[in-house]
């Protein structure tokens, strides 16, 4: 069961909007009664058009989701790769591989701005991409 969950800005505030390019956290407090095996959790991340922009689950992660107790579940997303504009996120617990135990869908709203967040990283893409990418970029000269 679900208890609580919220997004955090890179430096730890509780927020629902960020300035384009700033590492967020999704934080989870979750009950569970029983020990469970094969439990996973999800983060599922959708536009304002309702198109998934990206999804990440616990699976193959090191946390040890099998026994009861309160669990708080971070996903660091670092770094921000949401363009500015509007977002959904939607959060569950599933036992793998097809069962769904709780899902929020929506569960909470994020606004990513368009101000930057770093200086040398603004938001100056033509176009509607899904995602900004931070690419590291090379060259060599013969």
């Amino acid at each position: 069961r679900l208890l609580e969950a919220d997004i955090r800005s890179g430096g730890g505030a509780r927020c629902n909007r960020l300035r384009f390019g700033e590492d967020f956290t999704v934080r989870m407090l979750w009950e569970q009664k029983s020990d469970i095996s094969n439990l996973s959790y999800a983060i599922r991340v959708s536009d304002s058009c309702d198109r998934l922009v990206f999804a990440v689950n616990t699976i193959n992660s090191s946390l040890k989701t099998d026994r009861r107790g309160i669990h708080e579940i971070r996903c660091r997303v670092s770094p921000n790769v949401l363009v500015p504009g509007e977002y959904r996120v939607s959060i569950g617990a599933y036992l793998r591989p097809h069962t769904t135990l709780h899902v929020i869908d929506p569960c909470m709203k994020l606004i990513v701005l368009d101000t930057s967040y770093l200086p040398d990283h603004t938001f100056n893409i033509v176009g509607k991409p899904l995602v900004a990418l931070r690419p590291s970029w090379d060259m060599k000269t013969a």
